[in-house]
């Protein structure tokens, strides 16, 4: 029996939580359909799923797992509900072995049948009762085929579903409206017993299979529990589009059912025979780190600073990873473990949107010592932007631009961190073009990855060795499971990507040392605490900060929208960092006004004097205590900024 197939698993949750409105429409044929021919992909129509009902009675088709996910009526048209959090409805999947199943399209196929049951029970409620008792208010019931071709590694489900329950039009066409009117007892039905909808009465003959059927997966849940636990369920993993689920029942024909106690705390999947082979074959919580060739690693960098490569990706149609949060984590190590004069000791780099060509053209332009990667990923490889890249196709790419940098004496990459699901067997194969490689045996949740970083970075920073930095990151029993250190070349107790701290520099007397004043411009009545942050941009403009390409960056969208927020709060937050002593919220309509303010506080002239100069007088005024050499380190924003075409003529301000 498969048991849990991960693959399958995937397979099934994906086409089903993106479905829309359609998965509790019914068929067309009504009650003909008792005995007519096909209408939908379950082939045989009703006279098939009455055979599988026999065989389920029989126990020739077996159950081999339950599962539970959120379903969260997407669509676009204007019944769909569009639920979000914990206000998604709880959908369970039966997935059957069934021999009799019709054959797929190549002989010696794998197919399965699968059950899928909506209700009206919140997402959120779910863990306030038994798994065995969850499922209430159900509202529709479809079955389908999925197989999987000899040779093939991915399984295929039918697109079609049959529709079993309910059969009334009203209820399958138009149950959102029923159940924004709070209709549930007219839409709904229990598990037990014989009711059924009132508006389904004439459809009432379809119902006692179904839940002959389900009943069978109901006992299995109470009688076991999920090998996959509630750690998985409850966090977003960086693994191969990983939707949140929770498998609540599962069972292997060659061994006995999982118990509770028997899986604490495992989270591999498959039954007893699955939790034993992964037991066997994790990595202990020393191998990953055990032994290392006794050879010293070249100096690093060889020469100028180090730079730090992170590539964030979060690839559309699949759970969004924190890589925001985590570049800040970093940046922030870096900045506290370094001191006061980080950016002189190593420049840190982003990319957002990484593709795989893209991912090659940033290294070579960066050549960068570490490069970190944050991602969706598989055992096959990981995901960047609008693409899967096998890790064969990385190392080789790794591999080439390395090579040139070394040919070119040039900087080359020396770590490379694979912060991704099931990245140690990429950091295995990268391990051989590459000094170092950090990556994680199975599904690593976001939290974990972020703390890693975080951890990694600080100590790094502080001088600590990359061994020592790495066991102090996987500290917490999980990561320490997880996380892999690969180096076949030298000795990463002795590869040291920041030196000791540089010998304090000569600076002026306190006499002589030009005090700066810190001012702010129209945002002294302004508290960031009252205002929602928008994290992902705050940290994209904090690492604009960074970039050594910087220009002036843009801020666009529709009225309303929240730009005027986000610039205070990046200028306040650059203000209270110390880095800058001048920030200012300009007013493009209100230029002058604002450059007076500016002027007077750091040039010392009456407001009377500067609003009687020429507007160009004031402008140059202005840039010439703002100039390099001036001390000043200033950030402004600019409301409302025309666009290039007007800014032209004595009158305007900005050039």
């Amino acid at each position: 029996m498969f048991g849990l197939d991960d693959g399958l698993v995937r397979e099934l949750l994906l086409e089903s939580v993106n479905a829309g409105e359609s998965d509790c429409e019914s068929d067309e044929g009504g009650d003909e359909e008792a005995e007519g021919e096909a209408t939908r992909s379950f082939d045989g129509g009703w006279k098939q799923w009455n055979a599988f009902v026999a065989r389920v009675a029989s126990g020739l088709a077996k159950l081999s797992c339950v599962i539970d996910f959120a379903f969260a009526d997407k669509g676009q048209g204007p019944k769909s509900l569009n639920l979000t959090g914990d206000k998604r409805m709880l959908e369970r999947m039966y997935c059957f072995r069934d021999p009799k199943a019709p054959e797929a399209v190549e002989k010696g196929s794998e197919r399965v049948v699968v059950v899928h049951a909506h209700s009206l029970v919140e997402w959120g409620e779910r863990l306030k009762v038994p798994v065995g008792e969850r499922l209430k208010k159900l509202t529709s019931v479809n079955v389908r085929h999925a197989h999987k071709l000899v040779g093939d590694k991915e399984w295929d489900q039918e697109s079609k579903k049959f529709y079993l329950v309910p059969g009334s039009k009203e209820l399958s066409k138009d149950w959102q409206t029923m159940w924004k009117q709070g209709k549930v007892s007219e839409m709904s039905w229990e598990l037990e017993g014989s009711r059924v909808p009132p508006l389904d009465k004439d459809h009432a003959w379809r119902y006692k299979g179904v839940r002959d059927v389900l009943d069978k997966g109901e006992k299995l849940c109470k009688e076991s529990t999920a090998v996959h636990s509630l750690v998985q369920t409850l966090k977003t993993m960086r693994g191969d589009s990983e939707v949140e689920y929770e498998v609540v029942g599962v069972i292997d024909d060659e061994y006995e059912v999982v118990g509770e106690s028997d899986v604490e705390g495992l989270t591999g999947g498959g039954g007893a025979k699955a939790a034993a082979e992964a037991a066997a074959t994790a990595p202990s919580s020393s191998s990953s780190v055990a032994s290392y060739p006794d050879v010293e690693p070249v100096a690093c960098p060889a020469s100028g600073k180090p730079v730090v490569l992170f590539l964030g990706v979060n690839e559309s149609g699949m759970p969004q990873l924190s890589v925001y949060e985590e570049f800040k984590g970093i940046r922030e190590a870096l900045r506290n473990s370094l001191g006061d004069d980080w950016k002189e000791r190593v420049e840190v780099e982003h990319d957002y949107f990484s593709s795989p060509d893209d991912l090659i053209k940033r290294i070579t332009e960066a050549r960068p010592t570490v490069l970190h990667i944050g991602c969706h990923g598989e055992k096959e490889g990981v995901f960047m932007q609008q693409a899967f890249v096998e890790k064969g196709g990385l190392v080789e790419g790794i591999e080439a631009v390395n090579r040139l940098a070394l040919e070119k004496g040039e900087p080359h990459v020396r770590v490379t961190v694979a912060n991704a699901c099931m990245s140690a067997e990429l950091a295995r194969e990268l391990g051989k073009v590459v000094e170092f490689v950090v990556g994680y045996e199975g599904l690593l949740p976001d939290k974990d990855a972020i703390g890693f970083s975080r951890t990694l970075y600080a100590q790094l920073g502080s001088g600590n060795s990359l061994l020592q930095s790495f066991k102090a990151a996987r500290m917490s029993e999980a990561r320490r499971q997880g996380y892999e250190l690969v180096g076949v070349r030298s000795d990463p107790e002795r590869m040291k990507v920041f030196g000791a701290q540089p010998a304090a520099r000569a600076t002026a007397s306190v006499g002589n040392a030009k005090q700066c004043k810190r001012i702010k411009i129209n945002l002294s009545s302004f508290v960031p605490e009252l205002h929602v942050r928008r994290e992902e941009l705050l940290v994209m403009l904090d690492a604009w900060l960074d970039d050594k390409r910087r220009c002036q960056q843009a801020v666009q969208g529709l009225g309303g929208s929240g730009k005027s927020t986000l610039a205070k709060l990046f200028l306040m937050e650059a203000y209270d960092s110390g880095e800058f002593d001048v920030v200012g919220f300009l007013r493009a309509d209100r230029l002058q006004e604002d450059y007076v303010q500016i002027a007077a506080t750091l040039g010392g002239r009456s407001t009377e004097d500067l609003r009687s100069m020429k507007a160009v007088d004031l402008r140059d005024f202005v840039h010439s205590l703002l100039a390099e050499g001036s001390g000043h380190r200033w950030l402004f924003a600019i409301d409302d900024a025309p666009h290039d075409d007007m800014l032209q003529g004595e009158e305007q301000m900005l050039c």
